[in-house]
């Protein structure tokens, strides 16, 4: 499973209008490095952002959908062409965010009716500096990377943790109500129980399964770093 990650996936160019700073531009990128660089305040990180967003379907600064949209503005727009599995067919992402009614998603044109359709389309790894906070800060941020990073190579993922959400959500719920509502309580504890338990053990699996699979790649990368002197 792990070379499905590593297929390549190249983004060709990105459209943006009233997202953040930018009122509009069109950004197209070649195949190798590319380097964006200007002035402060010009918008480099709020177009990383936006490449990112297309991606996760999140903004990784932790912003609100309302945030990201340009002051004055009642939507803003986010759309990437990328091509991925070494296809040359360029395929397409649009985003449109607005501060009245939900957003609209779109994959080659096509309305999606769920993010989660959205979520491993086209993959991107994102590193900054805000990421120094996965090593020193708590757990809870390493499992939001892992969440991030495992959603858009399985499916399966996806769907497990959204469910298991909405379980820990009435398991908690019920344990807040059951001195109102003992007769409720005992007779669902062990069914919400159940299926919060299953829903973390296949969550714990394909974090383990992740895990081992970058970790060849995480000591070669740290034996590089260190000239062979430290694993």
């Amino acid at each position: 499973r792990s070379h499905e990650g590593l297929r390549r996936m190249v983004c060709r160019s990105i459209e943006v209008e009233n997202f953040r700073n930018i009122a509009h531009a069109t950004v197209s990128f070649s195949d190798g490095v590319n380097v964006l660089y200007g002035q402060n305040a010009q918008g480099k990180t709020n177009l990383l952002e936006a490449v990112s967003l297309a991606s996760v379907g999140r903004s990784f600064r932790g912003a609100k959908e309302a945030d990201m949209i340009a002051f004055g503005q009642e939507y803003a727009s986010v759309g990437v062409d990328y091509r991925r599995d070494g296809k040359e067919k360029e395929q397409n992402i649009t985003m449109r965010l607005f501060r009245t009614r939900k957003r609209v998603v779109e994959q080659n044109k096509v309305r999606l009716s769920r993010m989660s359709e959205m979520i491993g389309q086209y993959r991107t790894v994102l590193f900054c500096p805000e990421h120094l906070s996965i090593v020193k800060e708590g757990p809870a941020l390493r499992r939001n990377f892992l969440d991030v990073a495992i959603s858009q190579l399985r499916p399966l993922y996806l769907s497990t943790l959204q469910r298991y959400n909405k379980v820990l959500a009435e398991r908690n719920k019920l344990l807040k109500d059951a001195a109102r509502d003992m007769r409720t309580f005992r007779n669902t504890i062990e069914f919400w129980s159940a299926q919060l338990a299953d829903g973390a053990s296949v969550i714990a699996r394909m974090r383990a399964e992740y895990l081992s699979g970058i970790s060849g790649h995480v000591k070669d990368c740290f034996k590089d770093m260190t000239g062979g002197r430290e694993e």
